[in-house]
């Protein structure tokens, strides 16, 4: 992993029981976790940022489309238009 570079993992919750950062990168370990919570190993001197994000939300997630659409349905009378 090059300096400044981002690695995306996905991973169920609970199947992840820790990170390793080494001098080559990050490893994960991938066994479940039966407390939910993720040990962070770090075997080397650089400073790291690391960021772990529960991405659940997603699914609730609206997109332009279906936003339109609704609109759309519910104001069948009103035409939007470009700024």
């Amino acid at each position: 992993m090059e300096p400044g570079g981002e690695r995306h993992f996905e991973f169920s919750r609970g199947d992840l029981s820790g990170i390793v950062l080494d001098p080559d990168g990050m490893q994960l370990v991938a066994a479940p976790s039966e407390t939910g919570r993720v040990q962070l190993e770090s075997q080397t001197d650089r400073r790291r940022t690391l960021i772990i994000e529960f991405r659940d939300w997603v699914s609730d997630a609206v997109t332009a489309h279906p936003a339109t659409q609704a609109f759309h349905d519910l104001f069948s009378d009103v035409v939007l238009k470009r700024r």
